[in-house]
């Protein structure tokens, strides 16, 4: 069975051949472990140096692309990969990382080359900005913030809402649809949706309390870019999305559920209508504890759920009995505990549990509980995945 029918016999709620595998994004150290050699996909300092030195984006992106289809294809052989890989090129980190200041013209303009020089130690200046590069977790923040008071957001609104048409995110590179499109199931990226990265829990968090306003208007502008990206990507054959929600921490949602009515559920519930309209399906990512959302976010439409993430009280079994009729599942294993400090055999084990939790029926598709960042042990991860494929065989799922 090929990777596509495979994905898409567990999406339908039937069983496949085997349950199919899933990854956002491996970090560079975990990458090479597996490949054998550098990448420069998702490695930031490297993306950065080499920028610096003069060497073309669109040489770096070429190079990216390669280490793309050679370690989610060809060396661990998932079912399942981004069409437009997070870690590509440096707007990936730029954006996410900075929250919603990463949405500023002028910051990185995924269309221009961006001027990079190294201010020393982990200070880089980008354009006319300046970042820190953070080694523990692989990403750049702005330093000092794009933006920090309520008048600041409202004003980038107000001049950018006209230019909403045009994608934020990049599109689907067209080598990996070439050489992958009908092979995988490609996913893309319909960007963030009020998520709460540092930038947002320091500054959208307590406006809930003092500027409610201000926060509607983030989440429906960031709503409408979603929808934007979702019509220019669907366009180009993409099938399904994920929309990057990250409304938990560790012991329940960052808002209240009145919040998540009033603000956040009809700007979700206006981006799984737009995916639908164009006959896609929307998948929701969020880190952390969401159980007390996740009634109201399947009723806004969505179709799938990622990453289900057990060190945060979300029990997959629970999840699949209650709402397995309704969505798909994507996840649970937890990338602190056994990917980061547990064994090789408690890794195993960890694939074991959540594919007899979550896999009988269909409606399951395997992957880490966020994604691989550099803490990870690489032999953890190779293990999870050749784990996935032993254990993970329909019809009947073997537990030993």
């Amino acid at each position: 069975m090929k990777p596509r029918e495979r994905a898409w016999k567990a999406i339908s709620h039937e069983e496949p051949d085997m349950v199919p595998l899933f990854e956002t994004c491996i970090a560079p150290s975990v990458a090479e472990k597996i490949m054998g050699r550098t990448p420069v996909y998702y490695n930031v300092k490297l993306i950065l140096e080499m920028l610096a030195k003069g060497v073309p984006l669109e040489k770096i992106e070429e190079m990216a692309v390669r280490d793309v289809i050679d370690l989610f294809y060809k060396k661990l052989r998932l079912d399942v990969i981004f069409a437009t890989p997070f870690g590509l090129s440096l707007w990936d980190f730029v954006g996410v990382a900075s929250g919603f200041g990463g949405l500023i013209n002028g910051a990185v303009d995924p269309t221009h080359e961006p001027r990079v020089k190294h201010l020393g130690g982990d200070q880089w200046q980008i354009n006319d900005f300046q970042y820190k590069f953070l080694p523990e977790s692989n990403m750049l923040v702005p330093d000092p913030p794009f933006v920090s008071t309520p008048d600041q957001v409202t004003k980038f609104i107000d001049e950018h809402s006209r230019e909403i048409e045009r994608p934020v995110w990049g599109g689907p590179n067209p080598k990996i649809l070439k050489e992958l499109g009908d092979e995988l199931l490609l996913i893309g990226g319909a960007g963030k949706l009020g998520g709460f990265e540092q930038w947002e829990i320091r500054h959208l968090l307590p406006w809930l309390y003092t500027h409610p306003e201000v926060v509607r208007r983030v989440v429906e502008f960031e709503a409408r870019n979603c929808i934007n990206n979702i019509r220019f990507q669907s366009e180009m054959g993409i099938e399904m999305f994920i929309v990057d929600a990250d409304w938990g921490y560790r012991h329940g949602p960052f808002m209240s559920l009145k919040h998540f009515r009033d603000i956040w559920y009809p700007a979700l519930k206006s981006v799984a209508d737009a995916a639908h309209k164009k006959a896609a399906l929307l998948i929701l990512h969020s880190d952390g504890n969401i159980n007390l959302l996740l009634e109201d976010i399947i009723r806004a439409g969505i179709d799938g759920l990622h990453a289900i993430e057990p060190g945060a009280g979300m029990d997959i079994k629970n999840i699949k009995d209650k709402f397995g009729d309704r969505i798909f599942l994507l996840g649970n294993i937890d990338i602190s505990y056994p990917l980061t400090f547990g064994t090789v055999d408690e890794t195993v084990e960890a694939v074991k549990s959540c594919i007899n939790a979550a896999a009988p029926g269909g409606g399951h598709i395997l992957c880490s509980a966020n994604g691989i960042h550099p803490g990870v042990k690489p032999e953890n991860y190779i293990a999870m995945c050749k784990s996935a494929r032993r254990y993970g065989k329909y019809p009947r799922l073997s537990s030993s």
